[in-house]
């Protein structure tokens, strides 16, 4: 009996990984555990009160403004809008793409003004866009 005994550890092993992998696949373990995480980003999570604003875009807005992604056009005008608010942080989550409205470096004069004047923008980028700003900005 005592010769099984490393066998049956390997066994175990298994059987555990198996069974964990089913509950992975399982609906219901998803479900469970994204209520989990949910409170428990909950709990590690404080108020910020009127600390942060947040802008968002959404199916109206692009009504209104144009088809996804802003122009540069629009997004120079909501950088100076917002700048006015006197923010301690700018932050562009979005990803700001190539506009086919605008054909020279000089057509991105009035973006790059923006960024100057604000000097607190923080861009969520893909990297090419990042060294684009730094560019730019040099």
């Amino acid at each position: 009996m005592n010769h099984f005994l490393p066998h049956i550890h390997r066994l175990l092993a298994l059987v555990l990984a198996a069974v964990f992998l089913w509950l992975d696949s399982s609906e219901s373990f998803q479900l469970l555990e994204s209520r989990f995480f949910d409170r428990a980003m909950r709990a590690m999570t404080r108020p910020v009160g009127d600390q942060v604003t947040l802008v968002t875009i959404d199916e109206a807005d692009l009504e209104r403004f144009g088809p996804w992604p802003l122009s540069w056009r629009h997004l120079t005008r909501l950088i100076e809008i917002l700048h006015r608010g006197n923010p301690r942080v700018l932050g562009i989550a979005f990803p700001i793409q190539d506009d086919p409205n605008n054909k020279t470096d000089a057509e991105l004069q009035p973006l790059e003004t923006a960024f100057r004047t604000a000097g607190n923008v923080v861009l969520n980028q893909p990297a090419e866009f990042v060294d684009l700003v730094k560019w730019m900005l040099d």
